[in-house]
């Protein structure tokens, strides 16, 4: 079961299982009138490899896209992935999501890419 939280501009959901149990966790930021970004995706370990995260994946997507369509606008979306989380990769990869620039080293050290959809 899903549970979704909104704002005007952000939202958060959440799966749940049937013990009550978070399963995925999924949050999505408006960054412009059109573009939204999908800030974070989760799964826990538990559940993973059952296609939960492309499901909370799939439901951000037609969630901004409905709200966009209802502004009179089209939605694009974006996503900031750390370079070494190659599952996230895969995963948008698979949703047809493409790099476009992979940015400095951050003060830690950490490398992220953005994807966008295309």
């Amino acid at each position: 079961m899903a549970q979704l939280y909104l704002s005007s501009d952000n939202w958060i959901r959440l799966g749940v299982a049937d013990d009550g149990e978070i399963a995925t966790y999924c949050a999505v930021a408006r960054r412009a009138p059109d573009v939204f970004e999908v800030a974070l995706i989760a799964v826990a370990s538990s559940y993973r490899g059952r296609g939960l995260g492309r499901d909370a994946l799939a439901d951000a997507i037609r969630c901004a896209r409905a709200q966009s369509i209802r502004q009179g606008r089209e939605a694009h979306f974006v996503a900031y992935i750390d370079i070494r989380n190659e599952r996230s990769m895969k995963l948008f990869h698979d949703f047809g999501f493409e790099q476009i620039k992979q940015l400095a080293p951050d003060r830690r050290g950490n490398v992220f890419v953005i994807w966008a959809l295309r």
